[in-house]
């Protein structure tokens, strides 16, 4: 894993683009404490800089990067891991390529000389890359499938800057530090911000599986590497979960392939447990396991103590201590976005990381096998979807009664509110989805008591148009926690807070081809039986612990319920005085001390992590804006 940056232009590079890429490089060094590398290039039509700052895990003596073929026509900077880079290896090999490294980084060097951007179909892994292709004068950036690694980019006139993480481009001093108040109102509903946008303006995200190309001045996209369909076959239900389990153990082996020690995260629940099993029985098995606990009634920390000790781990726990949230703005200045779930991720991260460089990580499982209430819900709301296009006008104008019908803040008219509206939005799939993720955009009751302008804003689901339109629901909710949630949240706050420590975290179940068997099921084999993860529980019930299987899903996240009094309200109350109001100009402060001023309820849930977000916003604020 590795930072890479540079910038490219029409014209000559000048001293101001020399000074911010030696300030990119020790922006970047937490992603690459063991070395670092410069080029610069030029041709006719572009001048580049690349950049890059190195954490070696494969390859340790000849890995080094920018890297460049034979001929020094083609060069890279990469962060990632090529988890196939042996097989690719022997086919190029065959073909004539000599290698002279034993990193996964030549091989995608190779790749590109013999088949083009075609060539990058047959990676698997998880990476983000700057490719110079000097015989074309073409910069090339690329994404994984799945967004697993970051990739931010700027554009200014004549030059292209582009980086691992978005603090980088800020020190340039042409890059505008303007914020998107789009981006802000996403935040607020969706707790991250959707791709290509950040909370800058100016400074944008190249989308999983996108393809970005720079040449003669001039930007163009295109989908090159895309999430694998539905299309269901006809296994049995046995055949389905032998196929499984084999390619399971290979993700897993494959996402071993290391030259550094490697741990797992464990939590005791199905995926974590399933992975540190399966890892158990490969040639080079994982030596520690690492959790987190919460101090709180849901705290894991013995479940995975006696999964760790069935396996014969080395395991190494710690807890969030009360005052857990001095430690956010830390975190945040890492993630450049306020997030719920990054501190617990950051404080695990550092416990791992004096012992390892890579963990295997159960992030992914989720979202391919419906782990989610809302996928439940999803599936029951499907069967009334054709009979609710015969009665879309009678239950519109019963969605806009509703709007204006119940206070928001009564403890029992809350939830009864939002359950009518997920109901009336039987036939609206996108509008359901967002509902279940406790977005309130759409309610116009609720956009008029949080902004003194209530039309300010485009809703924050335009991005899941295209995801929901003609498409099962069910179906397009799987892809909507796959494009956006999936990526643009966990992924993102995994890679900064392990990376902020010398981290990598690596997600077996995002093994591109064992995610394209899965999605050959038919989907409601995840949802069946009232459970999420029918199929995985089902799966793998002759293999896991029984008290595994039955375990409730309680998440790596904070309650806030149990958390609010003893660490989440002293912190929302520290940065949402009077004295911040003006940076939230577009909210009405009285909506935020009335939520303050409710009573303890698990109903207020998802208002508070809305004050959470702002809180958080003014942190963000600080460490960014005033810098």
């Amino acid at each position: 894993m590795c930072g890479i940056a540079g910038i490219i232009s029409s014209s000559p590079l000048e001293a101001d683009d020399r000074r911010a890429g030696q300030k990119m490089i020790q922006a970047l060094r937490h992603r690459g404490p063991d070395g670092e590398g410069t080029t610069e290039r030029s041709t006719n039509s572009a001048h580049l800089l690349l950049l890059h700052t190195r954490l070696a895990i494969i390859d340790l003596v000849t890995g080094q990067q920018p890297m460049s073929n034979e001929d020094a026509t083609l060069w890279i900077s990469f962060n990632g891991e090529i988890f196939n880079y042996r097989e690719l290896r022997l086919f190029l090999e065959k073909k004539g390529h000599r290698f002279r490294t034993h990193s996964d980084t030549e091989t995608i060097l190779h790749l590109y000389e013999e088949e083009g951007i075609k060539g990058f179909l047959r990676l698997r892994g998880m990476f983000a890359f700057a490719l110079w292709d000097e015989k074309q004068e073409t910069l090339l950036l690329l994404r994984d499938t799945f967004g697993i690694k970051p990739l931010h980019y700027a554009v200014l006139s004549h030059r292209l800057l582009f980086a691992s993480e978005a603090k980088a481009l800020l020190l340039h001093p042409a890059v505008p530090r303007e914020i998107d108040r789009q981006a802000f109102h996403d935040l607020l509903n969706l707790r991250f911000v959707p791709s290509p946008q950040t909370l800058w303006k100016h400074i944008r995200r190249v989308q999983p599986g996108e393809l970005l190309l720079w040449k003669h001045g001039r930007l163009t996209r295109r989908e090159c590497l895309t999430l694998p369909p539905f299309r269901p076959t006809h296994y049995s239900f046995s055949e389905a979960a032998q196929e499984f389990q084999s390619l399971f153990q290979k993700a897993v082996e494959r996402h071993l392939v290391a030259d550094v020690p490697v741990g797992v995260y464990l939590s005791g629940g199905t995926d974590s447990t399933a992975i540190a099993l399966f890892s158990s029985s490969t040639p080079r098995p994982p030596e520690m396991a690492f959790t987190l606990g919460f101090g709180d009634e849901r705290d894991e920390v013995e479940d995975a103590r006696t999964i760790a000790d069935r396996l014969g781990l080395r395991f190494l726990s710690t807890t969030l201590p009360p005052n857990s949230l001095s430690e956010y703005p830390d975190a945040l200045r890492h993630v450049e976005e306020p997030q719920v779930n990054i501190l617990q991720s950051f404080q695990i991260a550092a416990v791992a990381s004096a012992h390892v460089k890579v963990v295997l990580s159960g992030l992914g499982g989720d979202e391919l096998f419906g782990g989610y209430h809302s996928h439940r819900w999803m599936h029951y709301l499907s069967r009334f979807t054709p009979l609710s296009k015969h009665f879309e006008g009678t239950l519109a104008r019963l969605r806009r009664l509703l709007s204006r019908s119940q206070s928001p803040f009564s403890p029992r008219g809350d939830l009864a509110r939002r359950g009518c509206q997920l109901l009336l939005a039987a036939g609206r799939p996108e509008e359901a989805w967002g509902i279940l993720r406790n977005v309130w955009d759409e309610d116009p009751a609720f956009r008029r008591l949080v902004y003194y302008e209530p039309d300010r804003f485009a809703p924050a689901l335009r991005h899941l148009h295209q995801t929901f339109a003609d498409r099962p629901p069910l179906e397009a909710a799987f892809d909507a926690d796959f494009r956006f949630k999936l990526s643009d949240d966990y992924l993102a706050g995994e890679d900064r807070t392990s990376m902020a420590h010398g981290l990598e975290v690596r997600p077996p179940f995002l093994d591109l081809d064992l995610v394209a068997f899965v999605r050959t099921l038919p989907v409601e084999w995840h949802v069946s039986r009232g459970l999420g993860k029918s199929f995985l529980r089902r799966s793998l019930s002759r293999i896991l612990p029984d008290a595994t299987l039955r375990k409730p899903k309680w998440g790596f996240t904070f309650a806030v319920d149990l958390q609010w009094e003893r660490s989440i309200r002293p912190y929302v109350q520290s940065r949402l005085i009077d004295e911040f109001l003006p940076l939230l100009e577009p909210v009405r402060p009285d909506y935020i001390r009335k939520i303050l001023d409710l009573p303890p309820s698990r109903q207020y849930n998802w208002h508070r992590f809305f004050l959470w977000m702002l809180a958080g916003f003014v942190d963000w604020y600080r460490i960014f804006e005033r810098e």
